[in-house]
């Protein structure tokens, strides 16, 4: 029998795989029309939409939900017994396209901002995201390390990570806990801050464009979902600690910052008409 925090946890991360396995399909299409609508895009855009290996929207993405699911078909063959150590690397090795997936997303806006506003000083955007990156990467590097020590028998965390193995991380009586805890919050904070900064710029020069056209309600929209996504993940992480859901919440809403990318540039034909300029979005 499961205990009841096994099942909390498998129905959680199902839920969270179930939603994101839908929401793929909708990048998939929504991938499909930007290929067919704007084949003469800039080669720069189309790279970081369809052709790069792993860092583009759709591939990344696509690799992200196939780790997700690996992850949740061992959590429920194994029932959450000492076995999904094995498995263990899926669900963190998902972290890795989503969050590069993310950073193409960042780096597309602030390039947005910096060619309106002729700042190159609106780079400096992505500085607070690439040590959100780092911090990441380096919770990610330290997780591997403890992994690997667990499964070798070198360690004293063993009995810990048996009796709880998919909850170790997040459990604040784990001695990962506070180094995974500095990390992560580090990780939030600069994702935090580079969303809120482009949000700001792009607000700002909607505002200014508002002088030449309609208004512009729905970007506007858009950029309130990628601010929202960060805050989320750091209050969940901040006021449920030692829980998971905190981590299907990052699941789902990992997928925010792709789709707002390309409902950005599918949507130029319409703004364009209301601005009345040939300038791409």
């Amino acid at each position: 029998m499961l205990s009841a925090l096994a099942l909390m946890l498998g129905l959680l991360h199902f839920l969270a795989t179930f939603l994101t396995s839908l929401n793929i399909c909708g990048i998939s299409a929504i991938v499909v029309k930007y290929h067919c609508k704007y084949m003469g895009d800039h080669p720069g855009i189309k790279w970081m939409v369809l052709k790069a290996p792993d860092s583009t929207a759709h591939k990344g993405e696509t690799l992200s939900q196939i780790l997700a699911i690996h992850g949740q078909w061992h959590y429920l063959v194994e029932k959450c017994g000492n076995d999904c150590l094995y498995s263990y690397w899926s669900p963190n090795a998902q972290t890795i396209p989503q969050q590069l997936c993310s950073f193409v997303t960042k780096c597309f806006f602030v390039a947005r901002i910096w060619k309106f506003s002729e700042h190159k000083a609106m780079w400096l955007l992505a500085v607070p995201y690439t040590i959100s990156l780092i911090s990441l990467f380096s919770k990610l590097a330290y997780q591997t390390q403890t992994l690997l020590c667990l499964l070798h028998g070198f360690s004293q965390f063993g009995e810990v990570l048996f009796k709880y193995p998919t909850f170790l991380d997040y459990d604040p009586n784990s001695p990962q806990y506070p180094m995974i805890h500095k990390l992560l919050m580090v990780s939030a904070a600069g994702a935090l801050i580079t969303d809120v900064g482009i949000t700001i710029g792009m607000c700002y020069l909607l505002h200014i464009a508002r002088k030449l056209g309609g208004p512009s309600s729905s970007i506007c929209e858009i950029l309130h979902m990628i601010t929202c996504y960060p805050i989320m993940f750091t209050w969940q992480f901040m006021t449920l600690p030692g829980t998971f859901v905190f981590d299907e919440v990052f699941y789902v809403l990992g997928m925010v910052d792709v789709n707002c990318m390309l409902a950005a540039l599918n949507s130029r034909e319409y703004f364009r008409g209301k601005l009345k300029h040939v300038q791409t979005l």
